[in-house]
């Protein structure tokens, strides 16, 4: 990330002193490129904004509330550990690469 990104963003937040948010508006006016990358972060928030709260009202969350308490925990089985050992110790971190991916005998294993 360049540092106009973090400008852009302290802009759209309101962060700004005056001087430095006119500056910036002067920038918007000139520089085409970093126009375009203002209303793509403009766009973004906006659609960020729109979403409805993840906090209950009270501002309590509690593990219940929150998607991963949703996801069951599951221990591999024996088979798909011993492949991943073997590809690791046999080629290292590339060889494990391929074996993040969803592969249908796998998938059984969740």
């Amino acid at each position: 990330m360049n540092t106009d990104f973090g400008l852009l963003v302290d802009f759209l937040r309101g962060e700004l002193t005056e001087p430095a948010a006119a500056e910036v508006r002067t920038r918007l006016e000139n520089e085409d490129a970093l126009f375009q990358q203002f209303e793509r972060l403009r766009r973004t928030y906006a659609v960020l904004r729109s979403l409805p709260a993840l906090k209950p009202a009270d501002g309590s969350v509690s593990a219940q509330d929150t998607p991963v308490a949703e996801i069951p925990l599951t221990e591999p089985r024996a088979e798909f550990v011993r492949d991943v050992r073997r590809e690791f110790t046999t080629r290292g971190w590339a060889g494990l690469i391929p074996q993040l991916s969803a592969r249908p005998e796998y998938l059984d294993a969740l």
